[in-house]
């Protein structure tokens, strides 16, 4: 019996057999806003599907039309970029598995002078009001959607799409009583009329064979969100018209509750999609959150028609799901807080990074190997160059000073929520070893030592960086400690904390300090106000959560220039700052510490008279890092030389990503006439033979010609200028909503 057997048992999904339950999660490469097709994006989802990947694969950052758009950046879809997906479908459909093309409309969480509403609309997170679209609009979308529906199951041989419906989307704002205040037939007690002619116009535009999906807003966790029963209903009227798949999001935006961070326990909002998957006898995807492979399954067997959405654990190891049907062990997404994402310099964008995966969409080609290389360090930096300079082919050596590799990273992990980067260390130190790198642990590389065993090495310079105290009168009293201090358990903290610092460590040390971790289902909504949504509308609880008094008073001192809400906003974290509050935490903003001694801490903070003495036992310093130049003065003393991490050459021998990547097929280059083309895929059904029970590859490819099939007449792309096209289109939105101008205020 095969490890798993529920993960990997096959499904029907209408007419398609998918080859296990495991769903990849829309991922936001960065590549978008270039090409939705790139050849880094194609190699990137080729390494998932190759061999035992996902049996079904959900494509994101589908945009229908310029008014959806999250910002005036990003691009919208059009028929050429669908015409160059086939370069992306075949690759996933060569490994027997499904992909669907997500389409999507930002609606009320647009940030942008075309952003349009169900009613005119206050977003206070963006500070943007919204405009009500005109009904001429809420047609025009309509067809849109339809219109690169059928685009992509037709010529990019997507096998369905998944109609973004969840959070501020258009779909979800029209089908909201909180956002739709229409007096059309768009609104009043017609307000899922838009959502359900959406999926009525798709499925007669491509027929009965693609699959259709919905990401539903499973819980608004907003008061006055949708009931119960209402959201049954909307899901029973979607599946009528041609829905045989549902996903679901969490939340009208990621700033309510902490959906997929290291603050929510693993499979928390499972119940209540189990909860809908009893009542709506369709497939659903579980997602958010979930799981180890272990809680997956027994989910499957009480759940036999459901699926499981991974997305972070694909991110951090792209062989995951082979590595689950081995038994093999899995690199361990560490739930950062930077959510995928870092700003490239190359690229001039945020672009999809992986603290557990650094080499995700950076991938590069083996060299000639035969250099010998002294790699000084064994921290994130180090292990990181020994495996890329293993892997061109080199002889790496490796030289850390402690018993264990990980530097930083290893005191990281005793933080409250970072258990799971202990583990990473230990798989990416298992890789090492496979690849031949030689370890050495416990010694302190001196400039004598390299001299007298590596001379005639290639030395590169990993030794991290150490902190470094601010110049305060009376930090170097005793009660200060740094954060190794802290984490390394050298001095017993006190029930009064003063934590000096900004940012995601600062945050996360506090967190630490002063906070329970909440594992058990019912305490963690408790915490947050969540509750059974058959009970409480929306999903939220409506009162003042109950907590168990914190270990520590713990204040935050943050010095910067912005406030701690408004450092967070940027990350869409506001929950963080939130949960703090909840328990007993200070935070002083655009504060400047005056005075520190052996009992307390002197602030003031800008804007206010005089200064607030803060009564401690301890106080954590979380400032910036210096980087260790000792053993670089050394080298440069006797004459020998090296590469420091950072520096260009250190990156040009290790890391030359960007320079080549293999190519995957080539897009077709016309479309064959629509009858034909439909023709060809109805023959290729039909002359599919063999039990497709005993053999679930089978790939049904589109069966388009069975159903009535609506050919588009219309142009996707508008030819008047940009600020035309804006005038205009204020012009309608006022002639049409002056009757109805109230503002909506809403804000997580």
């Amino acid at each position: 019996m095969a490890a798993y057997p529920h993960l990997f048992l096959p499904l029907k999904v209408g007419s398609h057999f998918l080859k296990n339950r495991i769903v990849m999660a829309p991922v936001e490469t960065g590549l978008e806003k270039q090409d939705y097709f790139d050849p880094r994006v194609v190699e990137f989802y080729e390494e998932r599907a190759r061999g035992d990947g996902p049996g079904l694969f959900i494509l994101g950052n589908g945009v229908v039309h310029e008014t959806g758009l999250r910002n005036l950046k990003d691009p919208v879809l059009t028929a050429g970029l669908l015409n160059n997906a086939v370069r992306l479908t075949s690759v996933i459909h060569e490994s027997g598995s499904k992909v669907l093309l997500q389409l999507q409309h930002h609606g009320a969480g647009a940030d942008h002078m075309f952003a349009v509403s169900a009613s005119r609309f206050r977003n206070r997170d963006t500070g943007r009001t919204l405009h009500r679209a005109p009904g001429l609009l809420v047609s025009h979308l309509i067809s849109q959607y339809s219109l690169f529906a059928y685009h992509a199951i037709l010529h990019g041989e997507f096998d369905g799409v998944e109609i973004y419906g969840g959070r501020l989307s258009l779909p979800n704002v029209f089908s909201s009583r909180l956002f739709n205040r229409r007096h059309d037939k768009w609104g009043l007690q017609a307000r899922t009329l838009f959502a359900v002619e959406l999926v009525r116009r798709i499925r007669s535009f491509v027929g009965p064979a693609p699959i259709i999906s919905y990401r539903l807003s499973l819980l608004d966790l907003h008061a006055g969100g949708s009931e119960w029963h209402d959201l049954l209903a909307f899901a029973q009227a979607l599946h009528y018209e041609g829905v045989n798949l549902f996903s679901f999001d969490i939340g009208f935006t990621p700033n309510s509750v902490p959906v997929n961070s290291d603050l929510t326990p693993a499979g928390v909002w499972v119940p209540f999609m189990e909860k809908f998957s009893r009542e709506i006898k369709v497939p659903v995807i579980f997602g958010h959150r979930m799981p180890g492979p272990d809680r997956l399954d027994d989910i499957l067997q009480n759940n036999i028609t459901s699926l499981v959405e991974i997305g972070r654990p694909l991110i951090a190891d792209a062989r995951w799901v082979e590595h689950v049907h081995t038994g093999k062990p899995v690199r361990p997404c560490t739930l950062c807080p930077h959510g995928c994402t870092r700003p490239d310099r190359r690229e001039g964008r945020e672009m999809l990074a992986c603290i557990a995966d650094p080499y995700v969409l950076r991938r590069s080609h083996k060299h000639p190997g035969g250099l010998d290389i002294l790699v000084v360090g064994g921290g994130p930096a180090g292990m990181a160059a020994a495996r890329e300079g293993a892997l061109r082919g080199h002889k790496i050596t490796l030289v850390d000073e402690g018993p264990e590799l990980g530097g930083l990273y290893r005191l990281c992990a005793k933080i409250q929520g970072r258990s799971s980067i202990a583990e990473l260390l230990k798989v990416q130190e298992r890789e090492l070893v496979e690849l031949g790198v030689e370890i050495i642990r416990n010694t302190r590389a001196t400039a004598q030592w390299i001299e007298d065993n590596y001379s005639g090495s290639r030395i590169l310079l990993a030794t991290g960086k150490e902190s470094c105290m601010p110049d305060i009168p009376g930090i170097d009293t005793p009660n200060v400690l740094s954060l190794e201090d802290l984490l390394q358990g050298r001095v017993p903290v006190g029930h009064r904390v003063a934590v000096i610092g900004s940012g995601n460590v600062a945050v996360d040390v506090t967190r630490h300090l002063c906070t329970h971790d909440l594992k058990a289902h019912d305490e963690w909504c408790c915490a947050w106000g969540i509750g059974d949504p058959a009970e409480h509308i929306g999903g939220t609880l409506g009162v003042i959560p109950h907590l168990n008094p914190a270990p520590r008073k713990v204040y935050l001192i943050n010095e910067t220039n912005e406030t701690t809400e408004e450092l967070f906003a940027h990350e869409r974290r506001l929950y963080e700052v939130q949960w703090l509050r909840m328990h007993g935490v200070n935070i002083f903003d655009e504060a400047n510490v005056e005075q520190i001694d052996s009992h307390s801490v002197r602030v003031s903070c800008e804007g206010e008279e005089g200064s607030t003495i803060l009564r401690v036992d301890h106080i954590v310093v979380v400032g910036d890092r210096e980087a260790n130049a000792e053993l670089q003065n050394e080298l440069t003393e006797l004459g020998i030389p090296f590469e420091a991490a950072g520096s260009m050459k250190f990156k040009r021998l290790l890391w030359t990503a960007f320079t080549s990547f293999r190519h995957s097929k080539s897009a077709v280059s016309e479309f064959s006439p629509p009858k034909q083309k439909l023709l060809e895929h109805s023959n290729k059904c039909t002359q599919s033979t063999g039990n497709t029970q005993n053999n679930p590859q089978v790939i049904h490819r589109l069966a388009i010609g069975n159903g009535r099939i609506l050919k588009p007449s219309f142009d996707l792309q508008s030819p008047s200028p940009r600020f035309l096209r804006f005038y205009i289109f204020r012009f309608l939105c006022k002639v049409e909503g002056s009757s109805q101008s109230s503002t909506l205020y809403i804000s997580s």
